[in-house]
């Protein structure tokens, strides 16, 4: 008799305020969990039918919670969908679940993998945390039961298939820059996207065609449609980019949010400026450009967007930089996150890569 493939349920959202960047880095894991072998699907109570739909094109089962988000009877919910289909293990990423939600996972009888960015749930009741932040550490996990399993860093990084698919994305850091990519998030709710835009129109800047990104829950998507319509040659706005890679591989530059895109950019090696948009991102952007994998624009309410301009002028004239930041980001990152978390969760790897995980290497 056949053994039937373990099945994996990811229980996730999506929607202005948080943005898709949980959601799309649960994608990365869903592919990897299918590479292995396995059955994925998706339980969420906010995301966009387009999210759904690469899942769905990615083989993976779809299915919306109702009912309130976020608490005990999102947990019960979450466990009843999880026994009806099968599930052998729990995936839970987001914010808004709080730990009581946590606590009736974790004891539902299918073990439970958090995905995690800062430590700051306190106790974490789970059989494998997720933190694939490069200012990670295991310290930030003190409140984890005995039986968690922590996995910690970028060599977890959890990468979607188009960015695997085709590796770094060699460029002549000597050439003029001529193409810059704007990508603050699925949400972008204090419309940097705009504001940048904008400056770029009225302020010297760097002689740059222009791909503004966005995703389906940004609320400022007429606007921004209007702005790039009066630049046709020189400013595009793209919505709900399925093949992010190929478009990022094509940048000479891309001014980004500080959330997951930026492990994106440095498996690419595309020299990236960070604008910090959300609390949750301060450590991990401070850390990256103390590495040298980023240049830091620190807290977005404590600059202009003139001073953005000038700060990616100054990126596009010094080769030398680009050149340190593409190469700092291709050393950190290398792809194969997804790859180890599915291995770990499915007890399939290595002895001595779980030493070396467990020990932060």
């Amino acid at each position: 008799m056949t053994a039937r493939a373990p099945r994996l349920l990811i229980r996730a959202d999506a929607d202005a305020v948080q943005g898709a960047g949980h959601v799309l880095r649960c994608l990365a894991l869903a592919q990897g969990w299918r590479d292995a072998g396995g059955e994925a699907l998706l339980l969420s109570g906010a995301a966009t039918g387009p999210l759904f739909a690469r899942f769905a094109a990615e083989g993976a089962v779809t299915h919306v919670q109702a009912g309130p988000l976020g608490g005990t009877d999102d947990a019960a919910r979450t466990l009843e969908v999880a026994r009806a289909w099968g599930a052998d293990r729990l995936a839970l990423d987001g914010y808004r679940f709080d730990p009581a939600c946590r606590r009736r996972l974790a004891g539902g009888g299918v073990p439970l993998l958090v995905i995690d960015d800062n430590g700051q749930a306190g106790a974490y009741d789970a059989d494998w945390v997720l933190d694939q932040n490069v200012h990670a550490t295991a310290a930030d996990y003190a409140g984890a039961t005995p039986r968690c399993r922590l996995l910690i860093g970028p060599q977890f990084v959890l990468l979607r298939r188009e960015f695997r698919a085709g590796g770094p994305s060699p460029r002549d850091p000597a050439a003029p820059p001529r193409h810059l990519v704007l990508t603050f998030g699925g949400g972008d709710a204090d419309d940097w996207t705009g504001r940048t835009l904008r400056a770029l129109a009225s302020a010297p800047a760097p002689d740059l065609d222009v791909t503004a990104v966005v995703g389906p829950t940004n609320p400022h998507r007429a606007a921004l449609e209007a702005l790039t319509a009066a630049h046709p040659a020189r400013r595009r706005l793209r919505v709900d980019v399925a093949d992010m890679a190929a478009l990022l591989r094509r940048a000479d530059l891309v001014l980004s949010a500080g959330g997951s895109t930026l492990w994106e950019l440095a498996f690419l090696g595309v020299p990236a400026l960070a604008l910090v948009v959300a609390d949750n991102q301060r450590h991990g952007v401070a850390e990256a450009a103390r590495r040298g994998v980023v240049r830091s624009l620190g807290w977005h309410a404590d600059v202009t967007p003139d001073q953005v301009v000038r700060a990616l002028a100054a990126l596009a004239s010094d080769p030398a930089a680009r050149a340190a930041l593409a190469a700092a980001g291709r050393a950190l990152v290398d792809g194969r996150g997804a790859e180890r978390v599915v291995s770990a969760m499915l007890g399939t790897e290595p002895p001595a890569a779980r030493a070396a995980s467990e020990h932060g290497s």
